[in-house]
């Protein structure tokens, strides 16, 4: 009996071990995270760009759906990733198509918490939401309405999350 119990103690630890590699707690992720600021979503970091790196990808299939995240990794035209009151912004959006197809996912650096975003262009409706709740589908009611991008996606995220008073 005993000799059963010291077998499954390394796969417990193997198993315990991996499961918190998964789950990195919020300060370690931003100080990855911070390492992104000023970079464009398409460099590599590690040898991956953005929305390659197995956090961020994760991060947007639980938001969103992995469907969305196929969607954003196909528009290419982005900005640099920047940092606005703790939360590191990125975007993209395709190239030619901007005002129509676009994406944008935001961590913030202290909590953790994230916030995604797609519109696509075959779709009259953009999708957002945290990564802990449930999407927001909602129809466009002007062409170029969707996701907040480029040099205004400071200033669009603000009008969805206002400071603090």
């Amino acid at each position: 009996m005993s000799g059963r119990l010291l077998l499954l103690l390394p796969v417990f630890l193997l198993s315990w071990s991996s499961a918190g590699a998964q789950t990195a707690s919020p300060a370690a992720n931003a100080v990855s995270y911070k390492t992104w600021i000023g970079k464009f979503p398409s460099d590599r970091i590690g040898g991956k760009t953005f929305l390659e790196q197995a956090d961020v990808q994760r991060r947007v299939k639980t938001t969103l759906g992995a469907k969305a995240l196929r969607q954003m990794q196909q528009m290419r035209a982005s900005e640099k990733i920047r940092e606005h009151r703790n939360w590191l912004l990125a975007s993209g959006c395709q190239q030619h198509m901007c005002p129509y197809a676009q994406w944008t996912v935001a961590i913030n650096l202290v909590s953790g918490e994230t916030w995604a975003c797609v519109a696509d262009l075959n779709s009259g409706f953009f999708e957002y939401g945290p990564m802990n709740g449930k999407p927001v589908r909602v129809k466009r009611k002007l062409e170029d309405e969707g996701c907040p991008y480029n040099e205004k996606i400071s200033e669009r995220f603000d009008s969805l999350f206002p400071p603090a008073r």
